[in-house]
């Protein structure tokens, strides 16, 4: 039966990155039926199915469900793989991404500052998935329209992303045209012209 989970889980994970997410959600649910039966709910694989599912019901726009499912995620990673893991780092960044959505901005900085401190822990403040914490803490802080915290943080993504990346990548052209959008917003409207140019 786990062979069959096992194809299950990889065409869901097909379906959704072709953008079929109802296909993926019926997958991904007979995933987590086949591995809580045989292995029970309580375990890692259990967790990435429920976080997969998360994330389809997201892209569906879902995101209460999202919410819900990514919690129960959570949860399970903080007893099988402990709070200082990266999977419980990205899982606390996507239920950031979901209360964001959902206009829910000061949950989605509180579950992506805790997401970015373990990062830092577990990565280094050099890893380009810490700059995307940065970068997402900008944006949900620019959200909230506290704008000098948005330019702090999205600045110091932005120079992770030049060393890492280069300043051709796309990563580094958004992340500039944040930083200009942060300025404006601010009435900088000279140093959002100098960045855009």
């Amino acid at each position: 039966r786990l062979n069959i989970a096992v194809s299950f889980f990889t065409e869901a994970y097909i379906n959704g990155n072709l953008g079929n997410y109802s296909e993926a959600i019926r997958l991904c649910t007979e995933t987590l039926n086949i591995i809580a039966k045989e292995l029970g709910s309580e375990n890692a694989d259990y967790a990435l199915a429920l976080s997969n599912l998360a994330s389809y019901n997201s892209s569906l726009e879902n995101y209460s469900e999202a919410i819900r499912l990514g919690t129960k995620a959570l949860n399970i990673q903080a007893k099988v793989l402990g709070t200082e893991h990266s999977s419980y780092a990205t899982s606390l960044s996507n239920l950031a991404s979901y209360n964001s959505s959902l206009g829910n901005y000061s949950e989605a900085i509180h579950l992506e500052t805790e997401a970015l401190n373990i990062r830092k822990k577990v990565l280094g403040t050099e890893h380009l998935v810490y700059a995307t914490s940065l970068n997402n803490l900008a944006t949900y802080n620019s959200s909230l329209g506290n704008y000098s915290e948005a330019i702090r943080l999205g600045t110091d993504a932005l120079n992770i992303f030049s060393k890492t990346l280069g300043t051709e990548h796309p990563h580094y052209a958004t992340t500039l045209n944040n930083l200009a959008d942060y300025n404006a917003s601010l009435g900088n409207y000279s140093e959002a012209i100098r960045i855009e140019t």
